[in-house]
């Protein structure tokens, strides 16, 4: 009996012991994972109100060289942010704010600020008040193929910005830079600039800030 009383004890022991190991190995996993889950993700109202600091309430500019978001295509939006995310659009500013979002998040940012710009408008109002000469008229007509919706791009509208509305200085300068063959590498772009001589960067910029889409605009 005593032997028998001897090994009961001996399992009860090991039983105690092994379960305490178990549980001390997934406690650490358990907490992990609760991290992993959280990764200090930002609220969405804390990463909205990091991008109205430069881009304005709701996606409005009133700073120079930074773009309009309000009722900018989701796409596009979503590509650029991913792009900044993963830093193969250098700009450290962008990077360090989108840099903490996951992908759902990115594609949350993107549909606020598309839906924005819910302003539809007649074709009739998609004109400019600005005066194109014909070398200017002809390359607009090159560039709405890709920023206006039409037949060319009923496929990839997403893929590109809409430019009508959209701050002069901003347009200018990035159009410059296309001009650089520095900042982004974009071959089509590259070409549309380089057809581009002084002042007509300006104008063509003007051009663009002074008209209205055919599909839609914010309320810039």
């Amino acid at each position: 009996m005593k032997t028998l009383a001897w090994i009961i004890a001996v399992t009860i022991a090991i039983s105690v012991f092994y379960g305490q190991l178990t549980r001390g190995a997934k406690t650490p996993a358990t907490k992990e994972t609760a991290s992993s889950a959280t990764m200090d993700m930002p609220p969405m109202p804390q990463v909205i109100a990091q991008c109205a600091s430069c881009h304005g309430e709701d996606g409005v500019s009133n700073t120079r060289y930074v773009p309009h978001l309000a009722g900018q295509r989701r796409g596009y939006l979503t590509n650029q942010l991913r792009a900044f995310h993963d830093n193969t659009r250098k700009n450290r500013g962008m990077h360090a704010v989108v840099m903490p979002l996951s992908d759902s998040s990115i594609e949350d940012v993107a549909a606020y600020y598309w839906a924005q710009g819910q302003v539809k408008r007649a074709n009739i109002d998609s004109g400019s008040s600005v005066e194109l000469n014909p070398k200017l008229a002809e390359l607009v007509e090159k560039c709405d193929r890709c920023h206006e919706p039409n037949e060319y791009n009923q496929d990839a509208i997403q893929q590109y910005p809409i430019l009508a509305g959209q701050r002069q200085e901003y347009l200018a300068h990035s159009m410059r830079d296309f001009q650089s063959k520095h900042m982004r590498d974009n071959e089509m772009m590259y070409a549309m600039t380089d057809l581009l001589i002084g002042e007509e960067v300006d104008t063509l910029a003007t051009y663009y800030q002074n008209r209205r889409s055919a599909e839609r605009v914010g309320r810039h």
